[in-house]
């Protein structure tokens, strides 16, 4: 089994179904390019908007997929909070840490970390021989590789994902992981759609 995790394209604002900006869609369609000639065999995308409108401009480079959008591949639920200032502020007022903080209506990194690893429990049974493409967030995705790496969640403060990277897991027939890359984004550049004006010298 092969994992392709995609981080959306950059977006706008800080609100939990926020759209993506603009440079998030020039980000994406560049990742098309890096996509296109992989071999997928199924796509699961969070419900989110920014990572719909990820699938939408994909598609054009990786054709006719069998898609299912889901909740368990969402980012972090901030529940009831609105603003970043407001979420430190609840913290500050509780005295727990951020892994541990659960806003109302909402999830702590525990509970995210446990549905990464109900998630990747699912892809393991599900598909054991095929190539999955997970288009989700930056936390969701970065928990799911510590979980596959079988690190603790503390790991996650050494490492980013970018907007519109890829990371790659390759696991064993015994559905072992073998082989990772994390948070790549060289076709960012790679595919530039700006012409290369003649260089003036300074």
């Amino acid at each position: 089994m092969k994992l392709y995790l995609v981080r959306h394209g950059e977006k706008e604002g800080w609100d939990r179904d926020s759209p993506l900006a603009e440079i998030g869609v020039e980000q994406v369609k560049r990742l098309g390019k890096e996509l296109k000639n992989k071999r997928i065999d199924k796509i699961y995308c969070s419900t989110w908007l920014r990572a719909k409108q990820t699938m939408d401009i994909l598609k054009s480079d990786l054709g006719k997929i069998s898609t299912e959008y889901t909740e368990k591949i969402r980012e972090h639920d901030h529940g009831d909070v609105r603003t970043r200032e407001e979420l430190e502020k609840k913290m500050v007022e509780t005295g727990l840490t951020e892994y541990e903080f659960k806003p109302s209506n909402g999830e702590s990194f525990f509970d995210l970390e446990k549905r990464a690893q109900n998630f990747l429990n699912y892809l393991k049974r599900s598909h054991p021989k095929e190539d999955i493409l997970l288009i989700s967030h930056g936390r969701f995705l970065g928990l799911l590789i510590l979980r596959a790496l079988n690190l603790s969640i503390n790991e996650l403060k050494f490492f980013n994902l970018h907007e519109a990277s890829l990371s790659t897991l390759s696991f064993d027939d015994s559905l072992k992981l073998k082989e990772f890359h994390i948070d790549e984004n060289s076709h960012l550049v790679k595919y530039s759609s700006y012409e290369r004006g003649v260089l003036k010298k300074i």
